[in-house]
């Protein structure tokens, strides 16, 4: 009874127990029975009402086993049934169908419950707003940028009352709540795109604020700059952010411009975002009118570190040469409208990039824009002086590519200023050379290259149309004054001349038989040239434009149908394009030597094979005349070739008399 339950209590313990040798024990086990009384409690002893508990428990098992194991087998034969009776799939909502899902009279409601609850708080408006256009275009997008959508998609797609309401509530905001608004998209969209949910509706938003208010975005680029480098390991959001950012230029080329040298530009040489920055900036290239830009959308702070990072070696070849296929126009757009005052800030910079070992790409872009410079802008010629001495290497190789290229200079350069430029440059050289032994020998190369560039100066080119126009202006003088002085051209000196040489009789026949011809010729023309556009017009022009019209419509189809093709192309050339140019440096000087061998021995080849050509002709020839008989049969045939055309013009000249009085235009 001390541990609190039932105890058996019988006599058969105990005469089990007291049986045998057993007994000697039963004191000691006596003091192990009081020893762990005393050492620790008392454990419980299983009782009747411990084994009915037991089998209760057992048997409430059991049920629930039973239980299971029954309600297991409907629900796999329901399973099994599900299987059997497979319903169609619905079709996937395509990103069309869930724009086309959100109405107008929807987000009114929806804005005058916001208004109602959330008074005077337009940031809430727009942020619920959002979060309502998120929810409804829960549609996955493969293209994150958008490449091969018209400009502005998707927003393009919300109906345009939809569109202006989104508007409305984004122009009752000022535009420190703007910025914030804007950034709230931003970190929205990140950490959406990291737990793998769908961000268009912050696309959207942040795409109405960049087309109808690029300053907000272009004061969010810092951010934005933020972002792609903090994930610069995530192409997907990268992408993001500098598309969203991108929007800024649809509307705006200088927006554009701005976003991508202070966001695109930094980001360039990061692998995930150098395929877009380089496709950005082609696109802006590509919608850039030079002619019609009234300013100048790129500042000399700007230009030459896109001018040192192209020429790189650093950089990929791909790459390289996509951007300095775009170069040109972005040095032009930079020069902006007005280059004959604007060059002058850029010659500075051009001439200190003039190095000796610099890449020979670099030195030909260089040296064409310092030529540049010089034949626009005449103030470059002063401030060239004053940076002379200090950059004397670089003039010197500019004074060279002048000397080398004198011919191609342009016919407008200022060649009386690069003279007087050159003239001062040799007193300074004759100085320099005096007061320093260092670089003597690069002075006296110079003093020689400035000597030779200087006499051409002052030699001139000779100019044909000029001469031409002078010996016209001096023979027309002579001619007039000759009339004048003798009264009449019979009586002149040179109607003498040409009465006696025969020329007058000559000028006279070709004056008539001109005029004998286009008084013809303006007959038939008068004749027949009305007839013939009426012609044109009724019979070739409709056929011209279905011809047209189907050739667009066919041109259309064949550009919507290659869209995988070309992405594939896009993803796929490039690599393999990088992967043949490292292989032809190596295998390209073996394929040249080749080429040239063999060209040398095709050369020989032909040269022997012209030769036995021309020496067996020479024998023919020799044997030839050395014959009387085929000598004689070539008289023979002379003979009879010269009686057969007079026989011929004598018969045309019969027919064309019968003909001439049934066609009257002839008759006439």
């Amino acid at each position: 009874m001390a541990g609190g339950q039932w105890e058996v209590v019988g006599g058969k313990a105990k005469k089990s127990k007291a049986k045998g040798p057993a007994n000697k024990s039963v004191p000691k086990e006596k003091n192990k029975e009081t020893e762990d009384s005393v050492l620790g409690p008392i454990t419980e002893s299983h009782t009747m009402f411990y084994a009915l508990l037991e089998e209760e428990r057992n048997a409430a098992l059991k049920t629930k086993v039973n239980g299971n194991e029954a309600s297991k087998a409907p629900e796999k034969k329901v399973q099994k049934k599900k299987k059997a009776e497979k319903k169609p799939v619905a079709p996937k909502l395509t990103l069309e169908g869930a724009f086309a899902t959100i109405s107008e009279e929807e987000m009114k409601n929806h804005l005058a419950t916001l208004e109602v609850l959330c008074p005077n708080n337009p940031i809430l408006w727009l942020k619920d707003l959002t979060q309502h256009l998120n929810i409804k275009l829960d549609v996955s997008v493969e293209d994150l940028t958008f490449a091969s959508k018209p400009l502005g998609y998707p927003s393009t797609m919300l109906n345009k009352k939809v569109y202006k309401l989104l508007f409305g509530v984004i122009n009752r905001c000022s535009s420190q709540v703007l910025q914030l608004f804007y950034d709230f998209c931003l970190q929205n969209m990140v950490q959406d795109i990291l737990k793998g949910l769908h961000t268009l509706g912050y696309r959207v938003m942040l795409q109405i604020i960049a087309n109808e208010m690029p300053s907000v975005a272009l004061e969010n680029l810092p951010k934005c700059l933020e972002y792609c480098t903090s994930h610069q390991n995530r192409q997907n959001i990268c992408f993001s952010i500098l598309w969203a950012a991108g929007q800024a230029g649809n509307n705006n080329l200088e927006a554009g411009f701005k976003v991508w040298m202070n966001l695109m530009f930094p980001l360039i040489g990061t692998k995930n975002c150098t395929s877009y920055a380089v496709e950005y900036l082609e696109k802006l290239i590509s919608v850039a009118d030079v002619t019609k830009c009234d300013k100048s959308l790129l500042d000399v702070r700007d230009l030459f570190p896109v001018l040192d990072f192209i020429y790189s070696k650093e950089l990929v070849k791909s790459v390289q040469k996509r951007l300095i296929a775009v170069y040109p126009t972005l040095k032009t757009l930079s020069y902006g409208p007005d280059p004959e005052i604007v060059l002058r800030n850029y010659f500075p910079s051009y001439l200190r990039r003039l190095e000796p070992h610099c890449p020979q790409p670099l030195k030909e872009e260089v040296l064409n824009s310092l030529v540049h410079c010089l034949e626009q802008d005449a103030r470059c010629y002063s401030i060239w002086r004053q940076l002379y001495t200090k950059h004397f290497i670089q003039s010197k190789l500019l004074i060279s590519h002048l000397n080398d290229h004198f011919d191609r200079m342009p016919a407008k350069f200022p060649k009386r200023l690069l003279r007087d430029t050159l003239s001062a440059f040799q007193v300074t050289n004759e100085e320099i050379l005096n007061s320093t032994k260092k670089n003597v020998q690069d002075i006296e190369e110079c003093i020689q290259i400035n000597k030779e560039l200087i006499t051409k100066l002052n030699a001139g080119a000779f100019s044909w149309p000029r001469f031409l126009l002078f010996l016209i202006l001096i023979i027309s003088s002579a001619l007039t004054f000759d009339i004048l002085l003798n009264g009449s051209f019979k009586e002149s000196y040179t109607g003498k001349f040409m009465k006696d040489t025969g020329l007058l009789v000559v000028c006279v026949q070709a004056g008539e038989k001109l005029k004998y011809f286009y008084s013809k010729v303006l007959k038939l023309s008068e004749k027949y040239f009305p007839v013939i556009t009426a012609w044109c017009k009724e019979t070739l022009l409709p056929f011209l434009d279905i011809c047209f019209k189907k050739l667009s419509a066919s041109l259309v189809f064949l550009w919507d149908s290659t869209i995988e093709i070309r992405t594939w192309c896009n993803h796929t050339l490039p690599p393999v394009l990088t992967v043949v140019e490292k292989q032809f440096v190596l295998y390209g000087s073996v394929f040249w030597n080749m080429a040239k061998s063999s060209a040398v021995l095709l050369s020989k080849m032909t040269l022997s094979a012209l030769t036995y050509v021309f020496n067996s002709a020479d024998s023919f020839a020799t044997w030839i005349q050395s014959s009387p008989e085929i000598m004689q049969g070539l008289g023979t045939i002379k003979s009879f070739s010269i009686s057969l055309v007079e026989n011929l013009q004598r018969n045309a000249i019969y027919l064309f008399q019968l003909v001439k009085s049934y066609i009257p235009l002839f008759a006439t």
